[in-house]
């Protein structure tokens, strides 16, 4: 390109190696700053548990936790729950899905303070500002957090436990950030080797395979000195989790003024190569919630159009059945209020164990009672030996 296209006399071009200043950085806010921003309350640092606050997220609706319950026995090794939620009222068919906005747990946001040595700076109130560079550009990105407004006030540990996905495993441009932020020439060396993309293999041997951290690396490389100011520009932000839900029909009516939505959702806890527990940051966050707490999620269509008058064949293995749960009470309800002819519904549905995973096994044979509904389950660990 540069054979093609010279640059201009007295430019050249950025050297690899160099740290381009991102273009928000958190700073200190000043006293009247903080008087007429807007700061919640900050969660106690010894607490066990994210903080019961609402995180801002665009479109959302608060939901609350009415119910949950296990539906696997207790000696089961997978741990499968109902979680049912109470909404302002809201319509939803089948297959569409709710997304949850998890939170990280104070323990690992008080171990990312203390290893990069942040803790004195941890409750101090600060805002994002446009980097000199560019504070004049009126075509600048939006805020690093989107769901945050310019003139929002929050701390770093707030952002640590709201917003930036600390427990994610650390993806190639994830070293080439923090590689500029060590003097020690062996740990950057190693640092800029996973950004090589001939060692690939090197970096899913460190990373992916045993679903290492970002935590864990930044306990690693610990001679790493990460500025506060760029703590949003180093940690990716934590993506909301989508859930199918498994509520329809006459299932959804909890009141006049209030919707009821449901998800089957499977704990994710596993031990990993370097026989470490790996627990999934939403569903760890889901199973720690109290009934009554509020949260803010999404709803969205997932573009399955069903037609009622037609018979339907589904095939749904575990938790993949949440959604064909919420078409059959949906078929069912239309049926009942005679809006549609009772067509015929198969249902393939498979797991490990009758005894263990066989989810809504009573509701499959209460509905089969008064619908033309036939469920074949298959059992893989109840062969005949």
């Amino acid at each position: 390109m540069l054979d093609l296209h010279a640059l201009p006399d007295g430019i050249t071009p950025i050297a690899n190696d160099a740290f381009l200043a991102p273009k928000w950085a958190l700073l200190p806010v000043t006293a009247r700053d903080e008087a007429e921003g807007k700061i919640s309350k900050n969660h106690a640092e010894t607490s066990l548990l994210p903080s019961p606050d609402l995180v801002p997220v665009t479109g959302s609706i608060t939901a609350t936790l009415t119910k949950t319950t296990r539906v696997t026995p207790q000696e089961h090794w997978q741990d499968v729950r109902q979680f049912n939620f109470s909404t302002p009222k809201v319509e939803y068919g089948a297959g569409d899905i709710l997304t949850i906005y998890p939170k990280n747990f104070p323990e690992t946001v008080n171990e990312v303070l203390s290893v990069l040595g942040w803790d004195e700076d941890a409750d101090r109130p600060m805002s994002f500002k446009r980097t000199e560079k560019h504070a004049e550009q009126e075509t600048v990105t939006s805020m690093p957090i989107s769901s945050l407004e310019e003139d929002s006030i929050v701390t770093p540990r707030q952002l640590l436990e709201n917003h930036l996905d600390i427990t994610a495993i650390p993806r190639r441009s994830f070293f080439a950030s923090i590689a500029h932020f060590t003097t020690d020439e062996t740990q950057k060396e190693r640092l800029i080797d996973f950004t090589n993309p001939d060692l690939i293999d090197e970096l899913y041997d460190y990373t992916t395979r045993p679903r290492r951290s970002i935590v864990e690396v930044l306990q690693e490389f610990n001679t790493l000195k990460i500025p506060i100011q760029w703590m949003a520009s180093i940690f990716p932000v934590i993506r909301g989790r989508q859930f199918s839900i498994a509520s329809g029909g006459d299932l959804k009516t909890e009141s006049a003024e209030a919707t009821n939505i449901e998800l089957l959702v499977a704990i994710v806890s596993y031990r990993t190569v370097i026989r470490k527990i790996r627990q999934g940051l939403c569903t760890r966050y889901l199973s720690a919630l109290p009934v009554d707490a509020k949260l803010n999620v999404t709803l969205s269509k997932a573009g399955m159009k069903v037609d009622m008058n037609k018979p339907a064949l589904m095939i749904g293995p575990g938790t993949g059945v949440a959604p064909l749960r919420a078409m059959i009470y949906e078929r069912s309800m239309a049926a009942r209020l005679g809006a549609t002819d009772a067509s015929k519904q198969l249902l393939f549905f498979g797991c490990r164990n009758k005894s263990a995973d066989f989810f809504y096994e009573s509701e499959w044979e209460e509905l089969s009672k008064t619908q033309p509904l036939e469920v074949f389950p298959a059992f893989s660990r109840d062969q005949v030996r």
